[in-house]
């Protein structure tokens, strides 16, 4: 149960990140009236963030907006680093989330559970995974989220009134 309990940790983890993404495209969509720190919902940007699955477009869709709206070409490629540590979390969780699992009774792995490509048959590739390997994963995806976050603050100036 515990290790269950820690794959939805990494949906958890990652729900916190696809959030603050979000936060910052309805921050770019509604520059002219919003600022940081009066952020309100915007029904367009949550709109066109939703219709959205997969994680390429969202991020896609914010270099987009972040382009027309900020006009620094050092942040432009500080949000490229961030795109790329989005999507390295978006492996790492991907590869967890959607995977096959499974359990075995063989004392060696009591303490696991066993990441399984049996939707293939293929047993012999099956990957035990241990509650560190799963705490890490988390870690990596909050501090991904921890990195965005510091860059929307940084990126996000008062619009003129």
């Amino acid at each position: 149960p515990r290790l269950a309990a820690l794959l939805g940790g990494v949906s958890n983890a990652w729900a916190l990140l696809e959030h603050e993404i979000a936060a910052m495209l309805e921050l770019l969509i509604s520059m002219p009236i919003l600022t940081y720190n009066q952020r309100g919902t915007d029904p367009l940007a949550n709109e066109l963030f939703d219709s959205f699955k997969l994680i390429d477009h969202k991020t896609a869709l914010l270099k987009a907006a972040f382009r027309a709206r900020v006009q620094d070409d050092d942040l432009q490629k500080e949000l490229q680093e961030r795109i790329g540590r989005i999507q390295q979390a978006s492996k790492r969780r991907g590869g967890l989330v959607h995977a096959t699992w499974g359990v075995s009774d063989d004392p060696g792995y009591t303490d696991k559970i066993i990441k399984t490509n049996a939707s293939r048959m293929d047993f012999s590739r099956d990957e035990p995974y241990g509650e560190q390997q799963l705490i890490e994963a988390i870690q990596f995806i909050d501090l991904v989220h921890k990195e965005t976050s510091f860059f929307f603050v940084k990126g996000s100036k008062p619009c003129p009134s």
